[in-house]
């Protein structure tokens, strides 16, 4: 999965409810846009679309803080499973 799809897929766990698209790019913070719900759903789309886990130590506030901050992490986390 390219990294177009995996935001698209990001996006349409978050905005869901109502959240406007344009207004969670822009913006540089995910708080306040997604309760821990969302969260776990995000979670769960990104380690279906990686195909592995995300790692404990990558759970952290400022991995998840923007969809560009989380398209980081996720890059980093497949990249670390294929080199396995």
């Amino acid at each position: 999965m390219n990294e177009n799809q995996l935001r698209e897929k990001i996006l349409d766990v978050v905005c869901d409810n109502g959240i406007d698209r344009t207004s969670v790019l822009a913006s540089q913070q995910l708080a306040g846009k997604i309760d821990s719900l969302k969260l776990l759903e995000v979670i769960e789309v990104l380690e279906s679309s990686l195909g592995c886990s995300i790692p404990e130590e990558e759970l952290t506030e400022a991995n998840f803080s923007s969809v560009p901050v989380l398209l980081q992490m996720a890059s980093r986390v497949s990249q670390g499973a294929r080199a396995k």
